[in-house]
């Protein structure tokens, strides 16, 4: 047996854990979850698996050991995407294809806006103790990209 190798202890009530994961699995892409929701819906798992809370403390380090075996972490959120029901898209697809048919593809625009933060300084740097943040320079341009289809037949 090798001294340096870790011990991986067993879970002691897989079906709790199992219950747990299946929830944040079927969650995380509808909601923001947080370490209360999870610890809520632990206790709610446990309570209805018959765990007595003697049994079973919902402590930060149970916390920590949980999200650490299932590889959960706080992550940051990235783009809009989460922010349209792709099944409201599939529903009205038809009708707005119905409705630019009268149209010449030239007169059809798809036009979207951004912002470009020219002087935002990242939010992250490499260091060996904590430093302290700067106030963010939140000075912007607001762009306009607009693009239509041409079709040339040759």
């Amino acid at each position: 047996m090798n001294p340096n190798s870790k011990r991986h202890k067993s879970v002691k009530f897989p079906e709790l854990e199992q219950a747990l994961m299946e929830f944040i699995l079927t969650y995380q892409h509808r909601t923001i979850l947080s370490d209360a929701i999870i610890i809520d819906k632990a206790k709610l798992f446990a309570e209805r698996l018959q765990i007595s809370e003697s049994k079973l403390q919902f402590s930060s380090g149970w916390l920590y050991k949980f999200e650490e075996r299932n590889g959960i972490q706080l992550r940051k959120l990235h783009g809009e995407a989460g922010s349209s029901d792709q099944n409201d898209i599939i529903e009205i697809l038809p009708l707005l294809r119905e409705k630019l048919s009268r149209f010449p593809l030239d007169r059809i625009y798809n036009m979207d806006e951004t912002g470009l933060f020219y002087r935002l300084e990242p939010d992250r740097s490499l260091a060996t103790t904590r430093l302290s943040g700067r106030k963010k320079n939140k000075e912007r341009l607001s762009i306009a990209l607009c693009a239509t289809l041409t079709v040339r037949i040759s």
